[in-house]
């Protein structure tokens, strides 16, 4: 399934967000498969609003900290906007329909290290409380060229 189409989850999730998972909640691989298989529709259901994020961000930062830099994921999404290429001449002929062109779907991201500045969290390390005076907070910046 191609991985634009967000409204319906993955079948599987990439390897660095399963590896996160295992981590945070100390399970095999097996396992964490297993529960994706069983919640990914529950999941990809979920809208929670942007006080529950930011909740959660608030909870869940140590985690975010400890395991998600080394597998790419961040507390802070920065990913582009899209999943697909702009540019109208990067569209290609379907294979059945060669008059019909549909959008080229963007490539395999690249990660930057980033710090993200704010005033809602501030800079956590593990081993610290959260001090609203810091600022800066490390992320994942991806991006995708077509």
């Amino acid at each position: 399934q191609p991985s634009y189409q967000l409204s319906v989850p993955p079948l599987t999730l990439p390897a660095n967000v399963r590896e996160f998972l295992k981590g945070c909640f100390e399970v095999p691989d097996e396992t964490a498969k297993l529960a994706w298989e069983q919640f990914r529709e529950i999941a990809w259901a979920f809208e929670p609003t942007a006080d529950d994020q930011k909740a959660n961000r608030v909870k869940h930062v140590k985690l975010f900290l400890i395991h998600g830099l080394e597998h790419r994921i961040g507390v802070h999404s920065l990913l582009p906007p899209t999943r697909i290429c702009l540019d109208p001449g990067c569209r290609k002929p379907l294979l059945s329909d060669p008059a019909t062109l549909r959008d080229r779907e963007l490539g395999e991201p690249k990660d930057y290290p980033v710090r993200v500045f704010t005033l809602k969290i501030g800079n956590r390390t593990p081993h610290r409380r959260i001090d609203p005076d810091e600022v800066a907070f490390p992320t994942v910046e991806l991006s995708h060229q077509c």
